[in-house]
């Protein structure tokens, strides 16, 4: 398969500061963007984790109050784009924290006909996520590790002085940030 999708422009809106105890979220970069494909518009939050660790999330703003958000798809046919899009964030964050690293976490697919949500792991947009993470991001400046169980994939910056620590600090911070991680083996 072949990825070579020119994402969007991205515009930055605003960055919320977290101003309680959140379990290492420190603050999170909210930005938006449109696709010409789905005429949707996306909002794109990448959530700042101590350990200068950064979370990628994205949905489409017309399902900004569902519950399942993070989950469903438009099934437009403009995935390709989007993904490309939302990776974009990483060169940006960057440029702001040069030791960032990178987190994804593969929601389940909400079905809204049947209300159901996937219970297969890894997940489908885990897959995705894999595959296009592969293709966009290099390993010079990443070291890449995958987490099937949780579905989730992280991108280490290999600017610090101990990667394998510090992959294991990120993911024992986000098992006590995401409750659905605590009892999975990763």
């Amino acid at each position: 398969m072949n990825f070579d999708f020119p994402g969007y422009k991205i515009k930055f809106i605003q960055r919320d500061v977290c101003r309680n105890e959140c379990g290492g979220h420190l603050s999170t970069f909210i930005y938006k963007f449109f696709s010409p494909v789905t005429g949707y518009k996306y909002i794109m939050r990448v959530e700042h984790y101590e350990l200068e660790t950064f979370a990628i999330k994205f949905y489409c703003q017309k399902h900004s109050s569902h519950d399942y958000k993070y989950s469903i798809t438009t099934n437009k046919g403009d995935l390709g784009n989007i993904m490309a899009t939302c990776l974009s964030a990483v060169e940006e964050i960057l440029a702001l924290f040069p030791d960032a690293s990178f987190v994804f976490l593969g929601a389940p697919s909400y079905d809204k006909r049947s209300k159901t949500i996937e219970n297969k792991v890894p997940t489908q947009r885990f897959k995705i996520y894999r595959y296009i993470a592969s293709k966009l991001i290099g390993r010079v400046t990443f070291e890449h590790f995958e987490y099937e169980a949780a579905s989730s994939y992280s991108l280490i910056n290999r600017r610090c002085e101990d990667v394998p620590s510090k992959e294991r600090m990120m993911v024992k911070m986000f098992r006590f940030t995401y409750p659905t991680l605590r009892d999975m083996q990763i």
